[in-house]
C-alpha cells in the first residue's frame, strides 16, 4: 500500500554532473565497495535520504506518514550506467528503473513540477 502522506523536509534539484558526482562522493567518503545505484523514473534520477527510525518516526509511519529528510534529483535520460569523472578517475553509477514503486511514482510526479520553497512539502496520495 502506498503511504497516505509523504513529507519532504528538503528537496534539491541538481545538474546532471553535480548529481552523479555527489553520489560518487558519498560512496568515496563512506568507503563503500561496489557500484552505487539510484532509482530512475520517467526522466528523473533521484536519491532519497530517510530519517532514522526513532520512536517518533516509527509512530508517524504507523499512521501512514512517511518523512524523508532530503531528496536530491536530476532530470536525465535513462542509461543502465552513467560514467562519472571524480577524483581523476572514471566511476560508474547504475540507474535502476523504479516504476513499480507507487510511492516513487508519486514522488517523481511532484519532482517534475518542483519549484524551490522554504516550506516543507507534503505529498498526499490520491484516493484510490
Amino acid at each position: 500500500m502506498p503511504w497516505e502522506d509523504i513529507t519532504l523536509h528538503e528537496v534539491r534539484e541538481l545538474g546532471v554532473s553535480e548529481f552523479f558526482q555527489s553520489i560518487i562522493e558519498q560512496v568515496e567518503v563512506q568507503k563503500q565497495a561496489g557500484t552505487p545505484a539510484v532509482p530512475w523514473i520517467d526522466g528523473v534520477a533521484f536519491l532519497v535520504i530517510p530519517f532514522p527510525d526513532t520512536p517518533e518516526v516509527i509512530s508517524e509511519k504507523l499512521k501512514g506518514n512517511l518523512h524523508f529528510a532530503m531528496v536530491a534529483f536530476t532530470q536525465t535520460s535513462f542509461q543502465p550506467e552513467k560514467k562519472v569523472q571524480y577524483g581523476g578517475r572514471e566511476h560508474t553509477v547504475r540507474l535502476v528503473k523504479a516504476e513499480n514503486n507507487p510511492n516513487f511514482v508519486y514522488l517523481v510526479e511532484y519532482l517534475k513540477t518542483f519549484k524551490p520553497t522554504t516550506v516543507k512539502t507534503k505529498i498526499t496520495q490520491p484516493s484510490s
